[in-house]
């Protein structure tokens, strides 16, 4: 940890440091990235050093699996529109976001209150990861550290997750018994199944599919969410449509059975010849 210069002011850190680290157990790479500024303000500047450092923070959320956003804990609002747009990029991305709050310690009773404001609606605020975990730290007296590295893990665990076709079949079953969703000239569930994890990614097969909306699919994320607890993550949702589904797996076994045709005549006719002979 002796590699990473800190310091009151911005701008200290320059390049990415990474950092290995052990934590109950499990090996971590942790990277100190630069902070990003508002790209009006990076880019009116025209600072080389400035626009190299945004590049390499923006490069190593491409290739992290959860992202720590550091704030500071006495500035108001907790989360300023800068601070949501860099969550919608990591979510964009695909990664894992944890908020720490950092000068925790210096916090007045006027600051904690106005905190406590500005947090209580952050579900809404970050819509798009669910439940973020929130932490609060101070660097200058270890506080919080420990908490901030279980948030971590634990939102790593949540963005490999794995859920069973039968999971999901249930989940499907709920929401036609339930018919929330079910409202006239909305798309029919059928069958779900995840194709892969980091994030999740779950492909549900429908029928009449094109009458999907976004309010309609932001509901089914929420339930994804809320069923299997998938909070801090982003959830990718797949739609297919029943008859596409359908019609490829009937061209499949056609394209198959005119194959085996083709491989049938083939075998007859090296007979014939051989018979011939």
């Amino acid at each position: 940890l002796g590699r990473v210069l800190v310091g009151p002011e911005p701008g200290v850190t320059r390049d990415p440091v990474p950092v290995r680290v052990s934590h109950r157990g499990k090996k971590m790479m942790l990277i100190d990235t630069a902070g990003l500024r508002r790209r009006g303000k990076v880019m009116s500047n025209a600072d080389p050093v400035d626009i190299a450092t945004s590049l390499a923070t923006l490069r190593e959320i491409k290739w992290c699996q959860v992202c720590v956003l550091l704030l500071d804990a006495t500035q108001s609002p907790a989360l300023s529109h800068q601070d949501l747009t860099i969550i919608q990029a990591i979510a964009s991305q695909g990664k894992g976001v944890v908020l720490a709050f950092n000068k925790s310690d210096v916090m007045t009773q006027k600051q904690k209150t106005q905190f406590e404001k500005d947090t209580s609606n952050l579900q809404k605020k970050v819509w798009l990861l669910g439940n973020v975990p929130l932490v609060m730290t101070s660097s200058l007296n270890d506080q919080g550290l420990e908490d901030l590295l279980d948030a971590c893990q634990h939102t790593h665990d949540v963005w490999r997750t794995k859920l069973s076709v039968s999971r999901l079949m249930d989940w499907v079953t709920d929401l036609k018994r339930v018919g929330v969703q079910m409202s006239r000239g909305k798309p029919t569930p059928k069958f779900a199944r995840q194709i892969d994890a980091g994030p999740p990614t779950i492909v549900l097969t429908c029928r009449h599919a094109d009458r999907s909306t976004d309010g309609w699919e932001s509901f089914l994320v929420n339930s994804l969410r809320q069923r299997f607890g998938l909070d801090g993550v982003p959830i990718r949702l797949v739609i297919r449509d029943e008859v596409s589904v359908s019609k490829a797996r009937k061209g499949a076994q056609e394209a198959s059975s005119k194959g085996q045709g083709a491989r049938r005549e083939e075998g007859a006719l090296g007979l014939d010849v051989a018979g011939d002979d």
